[in-house]
């Protein structure tokens, strides 16, 4: 039976919260877009197909020391591709030790048990700094 897309959806956040690129990679289509519609200045608000994600991820390592996600809501939609996912995200900032926490609305599809879109609309307010 294949996977659900909730079923993808929490094991690329469980491999991305424990910063394993290749395998989080592993669950992403060939094609897959990564949107962040509230982005700040000076940071991508679109990151296309894997190679360019993999370089987006390798630009942000280590600034965070995520230690657990709470609050977390899976909405199914009618299309049943397409999951809209409530989250926390607490932990600390490495370079201070500073706790750190943000909340994400995501809307994701998945498509062949992979994810190909992901918009991900999150507080910059709450990321300056990291």
């Amino acid at each position: 039976m294949p996977a659900t897309p909730t079923e993808i959806l929490s094991r690329s956040l469980l491999l991305a919260g424990a910063g394993d690129h290749d395998a989080y990679l592993e669950l992403m289509h060939d094609e897959v877009v990564f949107e962040f519609p509230f982005a700040p200045p000076g940071r991508p608000t679109r990151v296309e197909g894997k190679a360019e994600l993999r370089s987006y991820l390798g630009r942000y390592p280590g600034r965070i020391e995520f230690v657990r996600l709470r609050e977390m809501t899976v909405h199914e939609t009618t299309d049943a591709e397409v999951i809209v996912l409530e989250m926390r995200a607490e932990g600390r900032l490495k370079a201070t030790g500073e706790p750190h926490g943000m909340g994400y609305i995501s809307v994701v599809t998945v498509r062949d048990e992979r994810i190909l879109r992901y918009r991900d609309y999150w507080n910059p307010l709450q990321a300056v700094g990291t």
